[in-house]
């Protein structure tokens, strides 16, 4: 199936989710991969995606076919266990990425300082010139 981008079907995976982890493994090995209808406006056509009419094809361009499909070669990923990977690790809301951790108390005394700065500068602004 050839796309009009010039972009060729590389694999045919049975749900989104599992078309965009084989695009990722593709893009880690340098080959540029294309998830078909991942920014689909068309309400028909993102019905039949969201059905999985189709499959979902996961497209490369034709120069980098052939290295492609050797690098998905017989890689199944199963979306079982995708499902049960994403329901262990629990509610995103629930966990607080590390690197983030008090970064909204340190936004907040800056700008406490910053205002204390603000306002004691118009202070003797004020002062001075009264």
């Amino acid at each position: 199936m050839k796309d009009p981008a010039g972009m060729v079907t590389a694999r045919i995976a049975t749900s989104p989710v599992q078309a965009r982890f084989y695009a990722a493994l593709l893009e880690g090995e340098g080959i540029r991969a294309y998830v078909d209808g991942a920014t689909l406006v068309d309400e028909v056509a993102m019905s039949r995606a969201l059905m999985n009419v189709n499959g979902t094809h996961v497209k490369v361009r034709r120069d980098q076919l052939e290295r492609a499909r050797d690098v998905l070669g017989d890689v199944e990923i199963d979306d079982d266990e995708l499902e049960a990977q994403a329901l262990a690790a629990g509610p995103v809301a629930d966990r607080e990425p590390a690197s983030e951790k008090g970064t909204n108390r340190e936004l907040l005394l800056y700008l406490a300082v910053g205002i204390m700065i603000v306002v004691t500068a118009w202070a003797i602004r004020e002062l001075t010139q009264g």
